[in-house]
């Protein structure tokens, strides 16, 4: 007896932490087998039927096991009260000649809001839209829309769309992925050709989002489609065009590549195409950080026509607006662009084309690379300001801050993104 209470009291430390670590050892044991027990199996959906099926449960975990033919019987999932919380796993597996239509649309007054998830707060990963080559949407109303969702507060990470589609309406607003960015786009990938027109309004369109809010983000993404804005009536205002993002009220863009060909046109008045954004508006800070729009060509990569009113190209932003904030910094912009307007107004640029007065713009190691500019009537001076010129031979990744595991330049200068 005496020789066990010598050995407790010399070993009463070590003792005292065996106990606790076993302790903590069933916790952790007890605690793994209520979340197995409380943990669902995945849903698997293989048909229309089964993506139709999810408005049972808007939480719940599911997993596309194949490639889905769409119809016009695709039903949104959710409306704008109910938003979808859970979680879409695509597997990479395609939507086939997916389409939204009169099952994916909520008529507010005299707008269309189209989408397949009108509220989107939980998470969709790996899911390919492949458009319906037929999807010609046409209505004398306003148009909102989101391919994926209207709006998304929530995450869309390794997702595509591709192939091309045309939406018109009295005005038109929105985006691929969707009509109002407020959660986090990321690895996503946009190939779709959309042509956009309005027949009395506002015409702004991005090939991401149609606007950006503060605290969103869009990153480690490519744009490389070939979207179109037109404005067809002398009762039309504004076109705004973005490779990412059509107007942006605050947010991020990072890691990001554009090699999006643009065109903007407008009959009668302002018209705006740019590479990553259309406008900058609003108090809070848009941020471009280690971002790239590039050509190896001489295609055009912005290009933009007004028939009355300013037309601006960029291969960054077009406008930065009254009160609103722009922060470019170590970005690559080599795009030739071209801009054109009947009132003599026209400026292109490599960064930003044009600013308020009133506005805060900073940059910080950003250069240009010069593809070609129609000097109508002149470039932007503010390349000068905010971008240093440069050659292929002089930059390298460290020069930019770039990340090696995202981006890669060979020995003929030409940018790759290999995420």
């Amino acid at each position: 007896m005496m020789r066990i209470k010598s050995y407790l009291k010399k070993n009463r430390i070590a003792l005292i932490v065996c106990g606790v670590m076993s302790i903590i050892a069933f916790s952790l044991l007890l605690a793994s087998m209520v979340v197995a027990k409380h943990t669902p199996e995945p849903i698997q959906i293989h048909d229309e039927q089964g993506l139709n099926d999810i408005n049972k449960n808007l939480n719940g975990y599911y997993i596309i096991k194949n490639d889905i033919t769409i119809t016009d019987k695709l039903q949104q999932i959710g409306d704008e009260e109910h938003p979808f919380t859970g979680t879409i796993v695509g597997t990479y597996y395609r939507l086939l000649n997916f389409k939204l239509g009169v099952n994916t649309t909520i008529e507010t007054g005299n707008v269309n809001k189209m989408s397949w998830i009108p509220n989107n707060k939980g998470i969709l990963y790996g899911i390919t839209l492949n458009i319906d080559k037929d999807f010609n949407f046409s209505t004398s109303k306003n148009v909102s829309f989101g391919l994926f969702c209207h709006d998304n507060y929530g995450k869309i990470t390794n997702c595509s769309i591709n192939s091309p589609y045309s939406i018109t309406g009295q005005s038109v607003f929105g985006g691929s992925f969707c009509a109002n960015n407020y959660g986090d786009i990321r690895k996503c990938f946009s190939e779709s050709n959309v042509k956009a027109t309005s027949t009395e309004g506002d015409c702004i369109i991005g090939a991401f989002t149609g606007s950006l809010h503060p605290n969103s983000i869009i990153e480690m993404s490519r744009s490389s489609f070939w979207p179109k804005a037109f404005s067809e009536s002398a009762n039309s205002s504004l076109t705004a065009l973005g490779g990412f993002v059509g107007i942006s009220m605050g947010g991020s863009i990072v890691n990001c590549y554009s090699r999006a060909n643009v065109q903007t046109k407008s009959l009668s008045f302002d018209s705006f195409s740019a590479s990553f954004i259309g406008i900058v508006s609003g108090e809070m800070s848009t941020i471009i950080d280690k971002c790239c729009s590039f050509n190896n060509s001489d295609m055009i990569l912005s290009e933009s026509k007004s028939g009355g009113g300013v037309s601006c190209s960029s291969g960054g932003v077009c406008l930065v607006k009254e009160n609103a904030r722009l922060v470019i910094s170590n970005s690559l912009m080599a795009t030739k662009a071209y801009s054109q307007s009947s009132s003599g107004k026209a400026f292109s640029g490599y960064f930003l084309t044009l600013k308020n007065d009133n506005s805060t713009v900073s940059a910080n190691n950003c250069y240009y690379i010069n593809k070609g500019f129609d000097l109508s009537p002149s470039r932007c001076e503010l390349d000068i300001e905010f971008g240093y010129a440069a050659s292929f031979d002089k930059l390298s990744l460290r020069t930019l801050n770039w990340d090696s595991q995202i981006w890669a330049i060979d020995s003929n200068g030409i940018i790759g993104f290999i995420v």
